[in-house]
């Protein structure tokens, strides 16, 4: 994951550069957790094996409080990524949100 979602670069060509924050998690339940969450998607690239099933591949949430969480499956499906795109401005707001998502996801994994 080194290329910038085209959505954001979209984002920030209307206003300002985002900073970044980057994650990595190896149980393969991003879906499974970013789907109970209030999030918006605001973008979503998936694929399927066969007519009834899509495998999300890519997807971007934005928060209420204006964060772009990009979440991308890895090569094998116990790994998944999470980029959080956020101002600069927003860092104390970003560090109170990563503490109360890691505490949630805790919660949700599967030992």
């Amino acid at each position: 994951m080194n290329k910038k979602p085209e959505y954001i670069v979209k984002k920030e060509n209307e206003s300002e550069i985002f900073s970044v924050v980057k994650f990595e998690y190896f149980d393969g339940k991003s879906s499974d957790f970013f789907k109970n969450k209030k999030f918006k998607i605001v973008y979503l690239e998936s694929m399927t094996d066969n007519v009834s099933i899509l495998k999300h591949q890519k997807i971007i949430y934005e928060t209420e409080q204006k964060f772009y969480l990009y979440v991308e499956n890895g090569d094998s499906k116990d790994v998944w990524f999470l980029t959080i795109y956020y101002q600069p401005e927003q860092l104390n707001e970003l560090r109170f949100f990563i503490n109360q998502l890691n505490k949630q996801y805790e919660k949700t994994k599967i030992k």
